[in-house]
Formats: structure tokens, sequence, C-alpha cells
């Protein structure tokens, strides 16, 4: 049985195909002119995938990477994608996280999109400051309670992880005892009250934060532990369950 790969890179996706893992090939490579971010596969359709490009929206490709289209084109929606989230009930359903801080919603597979605004209403949005002249303060990752869908978490670069409990209506802050630059969050998929975050150190160097890449929460996020303080590295991106 072949295994397919979407490479999301700085130069498009690389869609590369693999023979029982014994050899590897690249079949396609598209969107050149964009950076992708992120790459989404639908549960229910693994033909549909969805890629996630710094500067032009979110693109589909409906036939295993060959193929590319914009379904929103001409159409209003996010622009710098920095994440790509979809529902786990509802395939059809799609968040992306933008930069500046920001979240988009479609529940049409991408063809329209509607923005959350209650994010930006959130007071500790504007106040987010990431120093770095060619990158703003973004959505670095959504994750989706897979128990609830109503639940979703969004990590920040350099602002911690922001909470809703009612599907995006509202948000909590999660900061307490959690390194600040947050780049991917777990939910555990059973035990759905533990949370593990990947992170990239930006409190831990300032002496501000414990531990160095890696936190778990026990209590959906409230309260936060270091983990693998073994783990000598300060700086962690992808995290996989």
């Amino acid at each position: 049985m072949a295994t397919i790969l979407y490479v999301g890179t700085d130069a498009g996706v690389v869609t590369v195909k693999g023979d029982e893992g014994q050899s590897w090939k690249v079949e396609n490579h598209a969107l050149k002119d964009w950076a992708v971010s992120e790459v989404a596969v639908s549960s229910s359709h693994p033909n549909h995938v969805y890629a996630g490009t710094r500067g032009d929206g979110v693109w589909l490709s409906e036939d295993y990477g060959k193929s590319w289209t914009k379904p929103c084109r001409g159409k209003p929606g996010p622009g710098k994608v920095r994440c790509v989230t979809l529902d786990p009930d509802k395939p059809e359903t799609l968040y992306a996280g933008t930069e500046p801080i920001d979240l988009f919603m479609s529940e049409d597979g991408g063809k329209s999109w509607s923005r959350i605004d209650s994010v930006r209403e959130v007071p500790w949005v504007e106040s987010v400051d990431y120093p770095v002249a060619s990158v703003e303060p973004h959505v670095r990752d959504i994750t989706i309670d897979p128990k609830d869908r109503r639940k979703i978490y969004l990590a920040l670069q350099v602002g911690y992880i922001l909470k809703s409990t009612d599907g995006g209506q509202h948000w909590q802050l999660l900061d307490h005892d959690l390194d600040a630059d947050v780049h991917t969050i777990l939910v555990h998929p059973t035990e759905t009250q533990k949370l593990f975050i990947a992170t990239g150190g930006h409190d831990f160097r300032k002496g501000k934060a414990k531990g160095r890449a890696l936190y778990m929460s026990e209590d959906e996020g409230e309260n936060w532990q270091p983990i693998a303080l073994d783990f000598t590295e300060e700086y962690s991106v992808p995290l996989v369950m």
C-alpha cells in the first residue's frame, strides 16, 4: 500500500509518495510562489488536501496534490495563513490562523470565510509583541478537543494560549506557568483534560518560566508543569502523538 506525504515548504507544497516505506518519490511540487505554513488532510476524503499559504490564503487539492485551486478566489478570506485545522467531526469546517493574530472559519470547504472577531476583542491580543522585523505576532496552531468541538485552543506566537469553550464566541487567556512562545498544542485523544505543548523557550531564556521547551497540563490548561527536563534543547516546534 502506498503512503502519501504532503510537505509544506518555503517554496510551496511537495507531494511525496512512498511504497511501503521502502522508497520515496516526489510526485508533485505546487504553489511554488508561496511559503506553505501548514497542510491539512480531510479525514473523510483523503484526496482533499488544504494548504495554508503565507500570503494567498488557503488552497485546495482534490486529487492528492496533483492540482490546486483557491476555493474562495475573488471573495474575502484569510491572507497570511500560519495554520489550518479541520473540524474532526465536520471536515468541511476549516479554521485558519493568520499573521497578524486573527482567526477565520469556513463551513463549506474554504469557499467562503468568516472572521471570528472575538479573538481581536481579547484585550491581551493587542499587547502581544514579536520583535522580529519580518514577522508579526500570529496564530501558530489551532487545536480542537476531539470530544468537544466547541472547545478550541489557539497557540499565539509569544502570546501564550487562548481557549474557547463555546465555539469561539468567548476566549480565556491561559498564561500560568508556561512559556509564552507556544508553537504546537496537543489534546490527549481520550483523556482530553490533558494537554501537551511545544514552545520556543522565550520565557525560559528570560528566567520567567520553568522548563525548557515542553509542558503538560492535566486540567485543560489552567495549570502547567514542565516535562522532559532532560531534553536539553530549548526550542521545539513540531509535536506529534
